[in-house]
């Protein structure tokens, strides 16, 4: 009786043994895995990525759809405004917008014309010609035309869009 108490202590004393030693190995299992899953998404993501198709950007067609605009400023200008005997005047400093930077050089030579342009479509405007909002997009669309039918056919490109940095009725 004596020697199967023995045997039975020795079995319940190498039974934690194997516990703790199932434990460490268990731990160090963890510990590979987790290492082999470290090293292996990186390497997993490189080769997704370097095996995906190569996708190219066409730069020289990106830049030629861009159009490269152009902008020439006109000095101030000082016109009466029509139907008021030349008691009222308008100030203004325009901004042409080209479709193209060839017609800017085209245009720096002109200025003197496209001065006089402007003037002409500014003097023929009344005082409620002018006013409010739709005077300047009415004035606007003018310079523009006018401007548009003088260079029409001897260069290519026009003028797209008008600003004014100052516009002043007094």
């Amino acid at each position: 009786m004596a020697d199967e108490e023995v045997e039975k202590n020795a079995e319940v004393e190498e039974a934690p043994e194997k516990e703790e030693g199932g434990g460490k190995s268990g731990t160090l299992i963890m510990i590979i895995v987790a290492f082999v899953v470290m090293i292996a998404t990186p390497l997993i993501c490189f080769l997704i990525v370097r095996m995906a198709p190569q996708t190219q950007i066409d730069t020289e067609s990106a830049v030629t759809e861009k159009k490269v605009e152009s902008i020439i400023e006109l000095k101030p200008l000082l016109v009466n405004i029509a139907e008021t005997k030349g008691t009222r005047i308008l100030r203004i400093v325009p901004h042409l917008v080209l479709s193209e930077a060839r017609l800017d050089e085209y245009l720096k030579e002109k200025v003197p014309m496209l001065t006089d342009k402007v003037g002409l479509v500014a003097s023929r405007k009344t005082i409620n010609d002018l006013e409010g909002p739709q005077g300047r997009e009415s004035l606007k669309r003018d310079i523009m035309s006018e401007i548009n039918a003088a260079i029409k056919g001897k260069v290519s490109g026009a003028v797209i869009n008008v600003y004014f940095s100052e516009f002043l009725i007094q």
